[in-house]
């Protein structure tokens, strides 16, 4: 008898063990197909309040300036242009508004409406802080345009140059 109650407690862990690991599989492979978390933290809030700050920094104290120069790079939310020899990073909202249709920044310089290494016009507000030792020149873009389009940035208010 006690050989069979043995077999029995091996077989039982046994079963147990190989349960256990099948579980944990399945486990990894729906967090592999779930969709990516958004952790909402300290740290996003923090984020949207100094990028709120950022804006309204522009919003009240931002002069309307035209950029006109070549557009090198777009990357994340800056476009840099190369302004008569001399680069300008610009601060651009990710979505834009071309003919009634949304794009994204990088969708908007593919090449269709506009593309890298072409002549663009862009219709900032200029923020300067000056220091003894340097100055420091931000440009917040809300309008593109080249020799037959523009793009007006998709953003929750409108900017007039009055």
């Amino acid at each position: 008898m006690e050989k069979k109650t043995q077999a029995i407690v091996i077989a039982t862990l046994m079963v147990v063990v190989v349960a256990s690991g099948i579980v944990l599989s399945l486990q990894a492979v729906s967090a592999e197909e779930a969709p990516p978390q958004t952790f909402e933290g300290r740290g996003d809030k923090r984020l949207l309040k100094r990028r709120e700050a950022i804006v309204w920094r522009f919003l009240k104290n931002g002069v309307p300036e035209t950029l006109e120069g070549e557009a090198s790079v777009v990357e994340r939310c800056i476009l840099v242009l190369d302004v008569q020899e001399k680069v300008v990073n610009v601060v651009v909202p990710r979505i834009w508004v071309i003919d009634g249709e949304t794009l994204t920044l990088q969708d908007l310089f593919d090449g269709d409406p506009f593309e890298i290494g072409e002549a663009v016009t862009l219709d900032t507000l200029m923020l300067e802080l000056v220091k003894d030792t340097h100055t420091v020149t931000s440009y917040f873009a809300y309008s593109i345009k080249n020799h037959e389009n523009t793009a007006t940035a998709l953003l929750p208010f409108n900017i007039e140059v009055n």
